[in-house]
């Protein structure tokens, strides 16, 4: 790079002003659009088999499920309304040194 335009370096100039180009999805070339249809219908077909499958939430209500499910951020923190104030929380240890962290 020129010494003279170090001090401009990382820095840039529009030089020739262009207006945005458009393009409509009708417009791509067939190619494009059949790959899209494609990915669009795998997509789909992965929701379709999905759907009714076991998901890592817990049972709603079995036998053995955990109370920690049920936990949120004020059972942890004793803070309720706040009003939309940040507070400082004792959450973490952290070795010998005690920490605190804004919720």
């Amino acid at each position: 790079m020129p010494e003279e335009e170090r001090l401009f370096a990382g820095k840039y100039t529009v030089n020739n002003e262009l207006t945005i180009s458009e393009i409509t999805f009708d417009e791509l070339p067939e190619v494009f659009r059949a790959r899209y249809a494609e990915i669009r219908h795998d997509e789909i077909q992965a929701v379709i088999r999905n759907t009714g499958k076991k998901s890592n939430e817990a049972n709603k209500g079995g036998k053995y499920r955990s109370a920690l499910w049920d936990l949120d951020i004020t059972d942890v923190s004793g803070v309720r309304e706040t009003g939309n104030e940040r507070f400082q929380c004792l959450l973490l240890y952290m070795g010998p040194k005690l920490d605190t962290i804004a919720v």
